[in-house]
């Protein structure tokens, strides 16, 4: 194998290399270190690989006329490090054909594919550092992904192959150990309840069954740690609210802020949005009061959350590409309810609604 280019592109490297007189590839990688793993995988064989760097501007480098590119990402080169970083531009909206890859990518990853093939939506290279960073931050159920993948491009520039990466420590196992729980949490739900009911009894039952641990060898931000290992920060909080929502046919979406280093969610009820923050709502001088629960961060307007404390103004939401700061003021049809008064778990029995005072 001989080596013929390498190139410093950005945050990572290129190099051309000629593996046959016939085949050229373009390899990409986030660090040097990617390099090997990366031809290893491509080529199914060893290789030495001595990195020359060149600083020139050979125009060879930058044209897409080889026979199939190949990219490595790292985690802290996607598009959802830049969306944090303020260096790509929110509310755009996406294309049909963006929302039906990412349907394809879910389904692949639900099934731990190694290769999902998306040559048929024509996402354009430039498009698919967001199209795999916000499928796997806006679906909790991928808590296994990481979000550091491989792809495959035409000479044209469209992508035809992703190749994600897992968690090396889940399995299966852990998949269905996350939906049996959410079954054991969703069957307590009464068939009269209406959506605002289930809504609170699902944000009552992660305050009180989570706790807010940061130190963690699994690190807490998933689904998961929240709702099988019971222990979780903010982004596992919001992730186990938004995937419990989802297996009832509640909206909800994540929003994330690199201001504040912190994540929480938006819900639809009866076409109106609200700001909830599960995580505030459950103090941590009261993680041993069982009946204890917090409504001040309970279906908010962004006003009022912003008075809870909610600072900054890159409120990054994955599922919509939008700064709902911008774009989401939410209702305050509940901006006056009982439930701002209480400090304990809301006990829902059918229609009727009691509530203690957490003493």
């Amino acid at each position: 194998m001989e080596n013929k280019w390498l190139r410093r592109l950005g945050l990572g490297m290129a190099m051309i290399m000629t593996v046959s007189q016939a085949s050229t590839y373009l390899v990409y990688a986030a660090s040097e270190r990617d390099f090997e793993d990366a031809l290893e995988d491509k080529f199914e064989e060893e290789s030495e690989l001595e990195l020359v760097e060149d600083d020139s501007n050979d125009p060879e480098l930058m044209e897409d006329n080889y026979a199939e590119d190949c990219y490595v990402v790292e985690p802290e080169d996607t598009f959802f490090s830049e969306v944090m970083t303020g260096s790509v531009q929110l509310n755009k909206g996406v294309s049909d054909n963006f929302v039906s890859a990412q349907k394809t990518l879910t389904e692949g990853m639900l099934k731990w594919a190694e290769t999902i093939d998306i040559a048929e939506h024509h996402i354009p290279r430039e498009e698919i550092k967001k199209l795999y960073s916000d499928t796997v931050l806006s679906n909790p159920e991928l808590f296994y992904v990481i979000i550091g993948y491989r792809f495959y491009t035409t000479d044209d520039g469209y992508v035809t192959d992703v190749c994600p990466m897992y968690e090396d420590d889940y399995s299966q196992a852990e998949c269905e150990a996350l939906r049996a729980k959410a079954q054991e949490i969703l069957s307590l739900i009464d068939d009269d309840w209406t959506d605002l009911e289930k809504v609170l009894y699902l944000h009552d039952y992660i305050v009180q069954h989570v706790e807010y641990v940061a130190r963690s060898a699994h690190g807490n931000h998933t689904a998961y740690d929240a709702l099988v290992r019971g222990e979780a920060v903010c982004d596992g909080y919001s992730s186990a609210f938004t995937y419990l929502l989802s297996q009832i046919g509640i909206e909800s979406e994540i929003v994330y802020s690199d201001e504040i280093g912190h994540a929480w969610n938006i819900v639809c009820l009866d076409g109106e949005y609200y700001y909830v923050d599960v995580t505030w709502d459950d103090h941590s001088d009261a993680y041993k009061r069982k009946t204890y629960c917090d409504h001040d961060n309970f279906l908010l307007t962004k006003k009022e959350i912003i008075e809870q404390g909610h600072s900054g103004t890159d409120w990054y939401s994955p599922k919509t590409n939008q700064n709902v700061y911008e774009t989401i003021e939410g209702s305050d049809n509940y901006s006056n309810f009982f439930w701002k008064n209480t400090d304990g778990a809301l006990n829902l029995n059918g229609t009727q609604t009691a509530y203690c005072d957490g003493e």
